[in-house]
């Protein structure tokens, strides 16, 4: 799922416009990347949880000519937490990017395995934004943080039974 949200942010960031994408390496060391030109986009991956469910069939197919019944399970759900810093020099193509990125965003893709995943985007914050006279920081950044939630399913086929016959017994 980390390869499917680098490229659904990547993609999303080139429809909006913005040419200089990175990957953050750590959350907890968070090293500005100034040498790519602005606007630029830099996403983090921060959190992946797992946490079972107790869901029990998701999908049910028979195969009558094979006599068998394909089902679908999904075991546990996982939703990977990603963060991505949309920078720009000016407050309005900021923002500008950002309302255009979000436009961009899908909400559902498919994974590798044809799993639909959601893309969730929680909140937002702005770093550089002020309102006074004289600006201090002249670089402008919002950050994003996005939900991607799929799950982990399992397949199962069971046998059908073809023919049963039943006779009674009379006494």
């Amino acid at each position: 799922m980390i390869t499917l949200a680098a490229t659904t942010i990547t993609t999303a960031a080139t429809q909006a416009g913005i040419t200089s994408v990175a990957e953050g390496s750590d959350m907890k060391v968070v090293v500005k990347n100034d040498k790519l030109p602005l606007p630029r986009l830099e996403y983090y991956m921060i959190d992946d949880n797992i946490s079972p469910l107790g869901r029990g069939l998701v999908k049910a197919s028979r195969d009558l000519e094979e006599m068998v019944e394909n089902r679908k399970r999904q075991k546990y759900r996982r939703t990977l937490k990603v963060r991505v810093v949309l920078a720009a020099d000016t407050e309005s193509s900021c923002e500008g990017y950002f309302k255009t990125f979000l436009k961009k965003l899908p909400k559902h893709v498919n994974d590798e395995d044809g799993i639909n995943v959601t893309i969730k985007p929680k909140r937002a914050t702005r770093q550089g934004f002020s309102r006074k006279l004289v600006d201090a920081t002249p670089l402008k950044e919002i950050s994003v943080y996005i939900d991607f939630v799929g799950g982990v399913y399992t397949d199962e086929s069971v046998d059908l039974i073809p023919d049963i016959t039943i006779t009674p017994e009379v006494q």
